[in-house]
């Protein structure tokens, strides 16, 4: 008898111990799951925006190849935009350039005979019909010129052309030369126009490398 009341006296002392050691290992395990949980995505969120650094840098640097007339701060203003609407779009932010380059040269004041306008040569009628679709204010043809603008614009027409056609050689003629182009070329079963295709494509290819 003695025995046994001693055995509960000592288990009514530990029980609550062991409980509290039990329930304190529980706590601190929970807390180190969630630390280095917390530690995993601060890691990884470091990781992305050395990456996206990396990333603005090399689009600058691309920018500055194709004209280096361009002053720093508009370099970098560009390939911001540029990088920024690539992710939007889920566009390769080379082949972007290689399209800019192929339609102004990264000339932010030019303009072609059929009145396309900027970096992404846009035209004016086109602008008005996009700007409608993105929800913002067609602010005329001298806004065409304002590169954030205008990059813009031709991103997502650049988007819907990809969308809308089957491979990527419709798409850039339809950007190009409008969608009622490249459908009367398809309809009468006439080639694509190889010209600008391989002018985009040989640029692409350069920057891929």
């Amino acid at each position: 008898m003695y025995n046994f009341t001693k055995s509960r006296i000592i288990l009514s002392i530990l029980l609550p111990f062991m409980f509290i050691s039990g329930f304190m290992c529980q706590e601190t395990f929970t807390t180190f799951k969630l630390y280095f949980k917390e530690h995993g995505k601060k890691t990884e969120a470091k990781r992305l925006a050395v990456l996206d650094r990396r990333e603005k840098l090399e689009i600058a640097k691309a920018i500055n190849s194709y004209n280096s007339n361009l002053n720093e701060e508009s370099t970098i203003s560009f390939a911001l935009r540029i990088c920024e609407e690539s992710k939007k779009y889920e566009i390769d932010w080379k082949l972007v350039l290689a399209i800019i380059q192929a339609e102004s040269e990264f000339e932010v004041y030019a303009r072609s005979h059929k009145g396309a306008i900027g970096l992404m040569q846009v035209r004016p009628n086109t602008a008005k019909w996009v700007s409608s679709r993105l929800g913002i204010k067609y602010r005329g043809l001298d806004s065409l010129y304002d590169p954030d603008y205008n990059i813009s614009l031709g991103m997502h027409y650049l988007d819907l052309m990809r969308k809308k056609y089957s491979s990527i050689e419709e798409a850039l003629v339809a950007y190009n030369r409008g969608p009622s182009a490249l459908e009367r070329e398809m309809e009468n079963n006439n080639d694509l126009p190889a010209g600008y295709i391989e002018k985009v494509m040989g640029y692409y290819r350069e920057l891929k490398g």
